[in-house]
């Protein structure tokens, strides 16, 4: 059964010799990614640090709604820089790239941000909520602290961080109508469900890579940003490229 295939094949890229080659791949186009949106939007970069430093801090001036809602804006605008910067093209990327693929692409990714956005909240307080009232009865505080955690984690965060960072990819990748829009992403959502496997134990591994860097760095979040999404991205990105090559007629059929 090719769907059993398929999911066979996705977790073969954890075999040693795979991976490390995979980790390789990965590791060099984040660090590209992270030194291009320096040069390229530091100013961006620069105003979301001072808008979540001075949002973190209730006694702060720019601790109001009116500076969440611009601090929120100025995250989603560097999450779409750094999409432009990860999605693979054969464009040199510069100025010019970003204005053509942002009159293209921008308003479609707000979409798909704010889309994936609800349905990991929506996901997270339903799972929560069960995994709550399930493990009521421990009785040790920090292990139902930490089952909860993991639990709205895993099945928030994991349900909608691969489907959302394909979906993104195939959008780039088409000529930006609505219709491309959806069909984005259904095809992230196929990637997702054909790669289960793969995506399952890349998340489980993100949530320890999450946890750990709470214990290593302030809670800001342009600093687990910059230390954390980019990789993920890239990550999730390496694998997108390898299964879009390997199974192109599995998201493009009639093409």
């Amino acid at each position: 059964m090719y769907f059993l295939r398929s999911w066979k094949e996705s977790v073969a890229v954890f075999v040693p010799s795979n991976f490390k080659l995979y980790m390789l791949v990965t590791i060099k186009n984040a660090m590209e990614t992270c030194k291009n949106l320096i040069y390229y939007f530091w100013w961006l970069v620069l105003l979301v640090f001072v808008f979540e430093v001075g949002c973190y801090y209730p006694e702060c001036l720019l601790a109001g709604p009116t500076w969440k809602f611009i601090n929120s804006a100025l995250v989603i605008t560097l999450s779409f820089a750094l999409f432009m910067l990860v999605r693979p093209s054969i464009r040199p990327k510069g100025f010019y790239y970003f204005e053509q693929h942002a009159r293209k692409t921008f308003i479609g990714f707000i979409g798909l941000y704010f889309l994936f956005g609800y349905l990991t909240s929506w996901i997270g307080e339903f799972v929560a909520e069960w995994a709550w009232h399930t493990a009521a009865s421990a009785i040790n505080y920090n292990l139902l602290s930490f089952l909860f955690s993991l639990t709205l984690f895993i099945y928030g965060f994991f349900f909608m961080l691969p489907p959302f960072v394909f979906s993104v990819l195939f959008y780039f990748d088409s000529n930006g109508s609505i219709k491309a829009w959806f069909f984005s992403i259904l095809r992230g959502f196929i990637m997702f469900l054909y790669n289960f496997p793969f995506c399952l134990l890349s998340v489980v591994a993100c949530f320890g890579m999450w946890h750990g860097l709470q214990w290593v760095l302030p809670t800001y979040g342009i600093l687990i940003f910059f230390s954390f999404i980019p990789f993920v991205v890239s990550y999730f990105k390496t694998m997108y490229v390898k299964r879009l090559h390997d199974q192109f007629s599995l998201y493009y059929p009639n093409e």
